[in-house]
């Protein structure tokens, strides 16, 4: 059986024994782990050394809640408490810093009003009060954890962050290119959850929401505007 003993040595690294792991990713090009912890740190480790494997430490002021290596093991990407996106090299030079919470649509983001769709169309006083309740009653999500979750697009060229917005309280998400440059911000979709997943092989980008009398999952474009196929349900 396999010595595990230096993974539980990684988990429990000094000065970082109290600290939640929130991001462990392996690069398999240069055989080391990425290890995320909740307090700021992020450790690179050369695993093939059982000695002496830590190789080098960064650490930001804030609190980091999620962390995620790019397919081609060259870019990591982080996302910390105060929602700053942080896009760096593997060496952890940093190539650039986001706000999440901006109101910034991107680069390539077009916007559209909405009209024509359902919740837009005129309904009396009584259906809007109606489409109101469904609204707030979706957006009351007591089970959403309020982290953020990235996904990466598998030729690596993008990634999208799914995040509960702090004053809408609506999850959404936004897709920024491998240089961290915000490219497109998804409609506020009630009922959106946490799990996000890009298509290894393609444009569309999926999660799951809840709706007033089922659970779907969601797909979405690139550009962030919902997908008008047929998604699955349970």
């Amino acid at each position: 059986m396999e010595d595990n003993s230096n993974i539980t040595n990684i988990i429990n690294l000094p000065g970082y024994e109290n600290s939640k792991v929130v991001g462990f990713e392996y690069c398999i090009t240069m055989q080391e782990l990425y290890c995320a912890y909740e307090s700021g740190a992020i450790v690179r480790l050369d695993i093939s050394d059982r000695v002496s494997f830590i190789q080098k430490v960064t650490t930001f002021d804030d609190y980091l809640e999620c962390m995620k290596l790019s397919p081609d093991n060259e870019i990591i990407t982080v996302v910390t408490r105060k929602g700053i996106v942080i896009t760096m090299v593997s060496d952890f030079q940093v190539l650039s810093e986001v706000d999440l919470y901006a109101k910034d649509f991107g680069e390539k983001q077009f916007v559209t009003v909405g009209w024509g769709k359902k919740e837009t169309q005129f309904h009396g006083s009584v259906g809007k009060a109606a489409a109101k309740a469904k609204a707030e009653e979706l957006n009351a999500n007591e089970l959403d954890d309020g982290r953020p979750r990235i996904t990466w697009r598998g030729d690596g060229s993008l990634f999208a962050i799914s995040f509960l917005h702090i004053q809408t309280k609506i999850r959404q998400f936004k897709v920024f290119d491998r240089e961290g440059t915000l490219c497109y911000t998804s409609e506020p979709t009630n009922g959106l959850e946490e799990c996000l997943a890009w298509h290894p092989l393609g444009n569309l980008i999926a999660t799951t929401q809840r709706l007033a009398n089922k659970h779907v999952v969601a797909l979405f474009e690139k550009n962030g505007l919902k997908y008008t196929g047929t998604a699955g349900e349970r």
